[in-house]
């Protein structure tokens, strides 16, 4: 492949006209992306216009640009009006621009490594020099394209030691971090006393008709409450179903009751009341179907919610979400998931609360006690996650009376796995009519 064909037109212009669709857009993707990455040089002047725009807080729309590139004697050089126009209007797929800018960073890279190497075969032709410095000076050229190409999570032991004595601090004063979530469940909380942080990963596994669903929309409603901006992302259930679930947890009326219309008097007050507090929860609820984890933190990305990122995204669930590892056995396709929810929490610094199915194997034990090792499809999942709850319930009256199993009406949540905690359980009551957990 020759140095001019290390480039995708569309991909520029894409993110060009993303950028030039709004200010907040145009100053994230400038904050990752450098004149140096385009190819062609009048996007390379129309992207350094629109990042002194969007650094500057101003309006990155078409009249915007044009009248900074007209300021800046640079009009011409970018193609004038007629390219601007059409530039503005090339953008392919808003939720796709993280896609587009890892093919401009990807052959951004490409064209730099065949600069350097260039440069390398012209050092090692040339005369003058010995070995040894031949060799560093091309060390020196490969270290210039690594080290734009590969982010730098590295700090010096003394910068994490400030900030964890720091933390350490915190913690023995009582302060709670600001960034960490509650349940809302002072049984549950116990377990979790430094609360749910950013960037984990937790599970949440459970058999069919347990209530693993009834836990997401109660914790959701808690998170709201605290004043959490949250997202919650339905594979199983549509936004109108989530959404009776919520009413039916705020005014304590049964979701059958709400659903049939079939209630009348006090309750309808109730219901109004419950109205009034929903809508000011600060949730996003999403249902498409074939939800990708791109996708899902693209629009998350996005500051969906009253123009800011989610702090928490709960998503029902794991296995229903649509694998970009398709053609793989399931295995491969469900740890592919595990494992980018759980780079998503870490991308965008927010807790991920994720729903998983599990196998049918405890109910082939004799205490029937749901365990790790059931998490469907993948081992991958227990791996990834941070946090690990199964919750368990028994199926009859009978079976509740067994001293192993949880009292009828009950809901067993046993924390399996809590990589910076205690592990554990508890039994909270529950109602399945109105989604209700309580100690």
């Amino acid at each position: 492949m020759k140095d001019h064909e290390i480039y995708d037109k569309a991909a520029e212009s894409s993110i060009l006209s993303a950028m030039m669709g709004g200010t907040e857009v145009a100053a994230e993707l400038g904050a990752v992306l450098e004149a140096g990455d385009f190819y062609i040089p009048r996007n390379q002047i129309l992207f350094t216009a629109i990042k002194q725009l969007a650094d500057a807080g101003m309006p990155t729309d078409f009249v915007a640009v044009i009248d900074k590139l007209r300021m800046t004697g640079n009009l011409e050089k970018a193609g004038g009006d007629s390219y601007v126009l059409q530039v503005s209007g090339d953008y392919l797929s808003y939720v796709n621009y993280p896609h587009y800018v890892k093919i401009l960073k990807r052959h951004s890279l490409r064209r730099s490594l065949t600069a350097a190497a260039q440069r390398i075969r012209d050092l090692a032709v040339s005369e003058g020099s010995s070995e040894e410095e031949l060799a560093d000076r091309a060390e020196a050229i490969l270290g210039e394209v690594t080290t734009r190409a590969i982010p730098n999570g590295s700090h010096s032991l003394e910068e994490v030691t400030e900030q964890v004595y720091m933390d350490m601090g915190a913690k023995h004063a009582g302060t709670k971090d600001p960034d960490c979530i509650y349940f809302g469940i002072g049984a549950l909380d116990g377990l979790f006393p430094d609360g749910i942080k950013p960037g984990q990963l937790v599970v949440v596994g459970a058999r069919p008709s347990v209530g693993k669903t009834a836990f997401a929309v109660f914790c959701g409603a808690e998170f709201a409450k605290q004043g959490r901006r949250v997202a919650i992302y339905s594979e199983e259930m549509s936004n109108e179903e989530i959404t009776y679930r919520l009413f039916s947890l705020e005014s304590s009326i049964s979701s059958s009751t709400l659903s049939s219309g079939s209630y009348a008097g006090l309750q309808e007050q109730l219901i109004a009341k419950a109205r009034d507090r929903l809508v000011g929860f600060p949730i996003i609820l999403n249902d498409e179907p074939g939800m990708t984890v791109s996708r899902m933190q693209a629009q998350c990305r996005r500051k969906v919610i009253d123009g800011k990122a989610p702090e928490v995204i709960i998503v029902d669930y794991l296995q229903l979400l649509q694998s970009s590892a398709k053609g793989a056995g399931r295995y491969e396709e469900v740890s592919e998931l595990s494992r980018a929810l759980k780079l998503m929490a870490r991308e965008l610094h927010v807790p991920v609360i994720a729903l998983a199915q599990l196998s049918r194997q405890s109910e082939q034990r004799p205490d029937r006690r749901p365990m790790m090792s059931d998490l469907r499809d993948s081992g991958s999942i227990e791996q990834d996650a941070d946090v690990v709850l199964l919750l368990d319930a028994s199926a009859t009256e009978g079976e509740a009376s067994r001293p192993e199993r949880p009292d009828w009406g009950k809901r067993r949540v046993i924390v399996a796995k809590h990589r910076n905690g205690p592990v554990g359980e508890v039994d909270l009551n529950f109602s399945p009519s109105t989604c209700t957990f309580a100690d």
